[in-house]
């Protein structure tokens, strides 16, 4: 499977197909045979690299010599002003050129740069021509392209305010910091994580039979929520539908949904009341792909590991993407019409070779209309590529999606677009035996992540008979005493202005910056120059603190025998996590009160470290609870 996906992703695929997209009219749609490197290919076959020519057929575009072109014959002449070019996982091309072949025979040169990498869309002048080409004339290994496409319009400018989410959803959801993610439902049953486990992990009997036997008789969506607002956090996100296809409202589209359950409730109608009632943000997220639709290729013949493979098409029927399209779309407007107006929606799951940024983008303009105060996530029109967890795609204006996810990393500090780093509460998203998170954990990833400027989204693990896990709640409480003592650090705050070191991180917020401290020298740290006025100064929690501020730094002084931090590499176990200037403990919070805004000061790196000296007292999150 690994080497067909490789192959996949390595080959040069050309989509000018008509028809293809629902809101692809400004695609250039009258390719009818493109010229690689001087072979012809009829319609939208793919070569991989190996099989593509510098122009001299001796010349292997390979190894040795990494250049190479690529040409195509729209037939007839056409206006275009836009090229996409993305070079999927690869990353390889360091020098190329889009050229378009004038009526005197010359080559006009349209687009030159230095690399492609995942989606490059670039406009230029219109140009009436018939036939385009791209030379590749510098990579560091054999290149290879995912897709061209050639629009006769501009770029769509999703950085156009009236296209986006509304400022103030942007502002709340910043504000709000901590959301609980819930995956919950009949593949709870598992124990496992949801949908990848059937076949590989659960016989693929056993998977497709939990409908069947899911009857949770402890559920009880309104004591989840207490559970979470105690714990401190401010939103939810539930998965109504993951891979598998399993609906968990009461659906139109098809009998694969919970209402078939012997549970026979809806439980997204559930939960929205339950948060309504308790004053929670509801949320949604969603799966793109679909194992169970035979119209989702080639999530359907991907097999084990995503789902139940679910009806069968009528005799002569074959599958259509854009028919999928279209019921995924009616179960956005279910849930819509469920749920209300939602803070965000967390898309997920477009790895599908189908999933093109065009679908992504004519997705937006659907949620857009049916959700208009909402924000949706980057995944929404993003195929699988190498920059997919990271924040880049949101630099320019073509991209598109409000904020960006990110699993596994925590990315750097960034200021420039609203993010959210997700996490598992034990080593799976939805409920396992594995060891939970402890509190100082849950803390350690919160500080982390909000002093980098994101969000902080924590999986919570609901049991298949749908109590609470109590091994959660018990960290839970630890992780909401933490919040009512330390929390305005935390909620309604911005990442900065001091980016994160191993001494220090910070959060502001008006003409207040929270110093999170967790080493310190002989009773002090030393950080780069303010740019504003310390007016005062106060320690969270109570204790003594000093300060010094000079021109070139500020120096903050705490008794060492007062200093409290916890060692998150021996309290937990939890220490090597991959994320940028990583913090190692948990921490002592100073409050400083400035003479102008926090946020207006640009962000400051952290100054070099000195060598540390063992000093304070490395504890337990009950120490810190306590102030002992």
């Amino acid at each position: 499977m690994f080497k067909r996906m490789l192959l996949l992703i390595t080959a040069v695929t050309l989509f000018f197909c008509a028809d293809v997209f629902a809101n692809s009219d400004n695609l250039c749609k009258s390719v009818v045979s493109t010229r690689v490197s001087g072979t012809y290919q009829e319609g939208a076959i793919g070569h991989a690299p190996e099989n593509l020519f510098d122009g001299i057929p001796e010349t292997p575009w390979g190894l040795n010599s990494p250049t190479g072109w690529i040409e195509f014959d729209l037939k007839e002449p056409v206006q275009v002003q836009r090229v996409v070019i993305d070079e999927g996982l690869l990353n390889r091309i360091q020098s190329y050129i889009f050229k378009a072949k004038m009526p005197d025979g010359k080559w006009k040169e349209l687009v030159k740069g230095t690399a492609i990498g995942y989606r490059m869309e670039r406009e230029f002048e219109p140009v009436t021509a018939k036939t385009f080409r791209l030379d590749i004339t510098k990579a560091v290994s054999t290149p290879g392209l995912w897709q061209i496409e050639l629009y006769n319009s501009p770029a769509e400018k999703f950085g156009d305010p009236r296209k986006m989410a509304p400022p103030e959803s942007v502002k709340k959801f910043r504000e709000l910091a901590l959301g609980a993610w819930i995956i919950w439902g009949p593949q709870s049953l598992s124990e496992l994580e949801i949908s990848f486990c059937r076949g590989s992990q659960i016989p693929e009997e056993t998977y497709d039979n939990y409908p069947k036997n899911f009857n949770p008789q402890k559920y009880n969506p309104q004591s989840w929520i207490r559970i979470l607002k105690k714990a401190g956090f401010n939103y939810v996100v539930y998965v109504p539908k993951h891979c598998d296809g399993f609906c968990l409202w009461d659906t139109k589209t098809t009998d694969h949904n919970i209402m078939n359950s012997p549970f026979g409730r809806d439980i997204v109608k559930d939960l929205v009341a339950a948060c309504k009632k308790e004053g929670m943000e509801f949320c949604l997220y969603y799966s793109v792909e679909d194992s169970y639709n035979p119209d989702c290729i080639p999530c359907r013949e991907l097999g084990q590991g995503f789902g139940a493979k679910g009806f069968q098409l009528p005799a002569g029927q074959k599958p259509d993407y854009n028919r999928y399209v279209n019921y995924m779309k009616t179960h956005l407007k279910e849930l819509s019409d469920i749920a209300g107006d939602c803070l965000m929606w967390w898309f997920d799951a477009s790895w599908n070779t189908n999933w093109s940024h065009e679908r992504g983008r004519d997705l937006y303009r659907y949620m857009r209309k049916i959700q208009p105060k909402a924000l949706f996530s980057n995944r929404i029109g993003s195929p699988f590529a190498s920059n997919y967890m990271k924040l880049t795609w949101f630099a320019t204006e073509k991209s598109f999606g409000d904020y960006a996810v990110m699993e596994f990393h925590i990315p750097p500090f960034r200021r420039d677009a609203p993010w959210e780093y997700t996490q598992t509460s034990s080593d799976t998203y939805s409920y396992s035996k594995t060891p939970i998170k402890s509190a100082a954990t849950q803390i350690y990833l919160l500080v982390n992540t909000i002093t980098r400027d994101g969000n902080f989204l924590l999986a919570s693990s609901i049991l298949p008979d749908g109590s609470f896990d109590k091994r959660l709640i018990k960290e839970f409480d630890i992780l909401g005493k933490w919040l009512d003592k330390y929390g305005e650090s935390i909620y309604e705050t911005r990442g900065g202005p001091y980016m994160p070191s191993v001494y220090y991180a910070s959060t502001c917020r008006d003409n207040t910056v929270y110093l999170h401290i967790f080493r310190m020298n002989d009773g002090r740290v030393v950080l780069p120059a303010l740019g504003k006025k310390i007016l005062g100064i106060e320690r969270l929690g109570g204790g003594k603190v000093e300060f010094e501020q000079t021109a070139q730094n500020v120096t903050i002084k705490i008794a060492p025998k007062e200093f409290r931090s916890i060692n998150v590499d021996t309290a937990t176990g939890y220490g090597n996590l991959p994320v940028a200037n990583q913090v190692m403990s948990l921490d002592t919070i100073v409050k400083l009160k400035l003479d102008g805004n926090a946020l207006g000061i640009a962000p400051i790196a952290a100054g070099t470290p000195e060598p540390v000296k063992p000093a304070g007292v490395i504890g337990t999150i009950e120490d810190m609870l306590s102030g002992s």
